[in-house]
This record gives C-alpha cells, structure tokens and sequence, in this order.
C-alpha cells in the first residue's frame, strides 16, 4: 500500500481526503485510527493539511443535515435544551465551541450532535471546528510520522510522544481560551 501511495501520490491524497471527508460528514467513530495513518504515509505537513480541512468541512456538512433534521422532528426537546444552552453560552460561545472540540474523549458524532442545537453561525462553526480539531488533528498526525519506520515501533517510548512543548503549548492554548471567556465574562 505505502508503494502505491508513493507512486501516485497525489491522486492518493486527493482520494484520502475525499474518506476523511465522508467519514467526518457520517461521524464514524475511530476516525482517530485513519488520522494516524496520514501521518504514517502522507507525513506531517501533507497528512495534517488534508486531515483537518477534510474533516472540517465533513463535520459541518454534519452540523447542516444534523440542524435541520433535528429541528424538524424533535423540535420541542431541540428548543428546549437549544434555548438553555445557548442562554449559558451566549457570551464567549466562540471560546466555548473551540474548547469543547479541544477536549479530547466525545466522539465526532456527538460533538457535532450537540454543535447542531446550537444557534451559531456557520462561519463559528467551521473557523472554532478548525481551531479545535487542530491540536488532536496534529497529535494525531505527529504519532503516525514518529512510527513511520515498523522497525522503530518497539523503540518509542511515551516520552517521545507526549513531549513538553506539545503539551505546554495545548496548556496554553487552553489558558488563553479560558482567560478569554472570563475577560468577556468580566466586561458584559
């Protein structure tokens, strides 16, 4: 397979894409799995790129089929449960929508579920489902390019993984959510 991807590299990537695409839109679980995978063959840069643009767009395609259906027929528990949520977010909900993507652990289907009940528009939840998945997106990617060689699997270790600069810069990236929010929080 790796020959084949190698031989025709472009054409693989654009079919590559095209998966993660609909597999983000249907919200498959172990997506994870695949994004691992691009690191491995497509390595970092490529691998990234067609990674979480590819599964931006499938979730939003998600997020539209998603806010129609369920509005249409569940409309008295979606506005119910929209309204409150959307009451408690109304003041930071772009900081809100990016930490809830950062947050690794709800599966893609139901992040993008619960996105759905939401009033934002598209362009918030296109640009904080960028943002959000960039930092899993990227560790992802990160782990399939440091096991690219089968040989050097038995050799890594969690520190190779998990460095100091990838965790402090998720930290930060948090932090800086978080003080956002409470500066908004401390205006209004």
């Amino acid at each position: 397979i790796i020959k084949l991807i190698e031989l025709n590299f472009f054409y693989s990537l654009l079919l590559f894409s095209f998966f993660i695409f609909f597999y983000s839109a249907l919200s498959l679980p172990g997506m994870l799995i695949f994004i691992v995978f691009a690191g491995y063959v497509f390595g970092l840069f490529w691998g990234f790129l067609i990674c979480v643009i590819s599964a931006t767009l499938g979730s939003f395609c998600f997020f539209i089929v998603s806010q129609h259906v369920l509005s249409k027929y569940f409309s008295r528990i979606y506005s119910k449960y929209s309204n409150q949520i959307n009451l408690y977010i109304k003041k930071s909900t772009f900081e809100y929508l990016i930490i809830f993507r950062i947050i690794p652990g709800p599966p893609l289907m139901l992040q993008n579920f619960f996105l759905s009940m939401l009033k934002i528009s598209n362009y918030k939840f296109i640009f904080s489902t960028f943002i959000g998945l960039f930092p899993v997106m990227f560790f992802s990617i990160y782990l399939g390019n440091k096991i690219k060689d089968l040989g050097t699997i038995s050799n890594i270790s969690s520190s190779d993984i998990f460095t100091w600069d990838l965790i402090l810069t998720i930290m930060l990236f948090i932090s800086v959510l978080v003080v956002m929010i409470l500066l908004k929080n401390k205006s209004n």
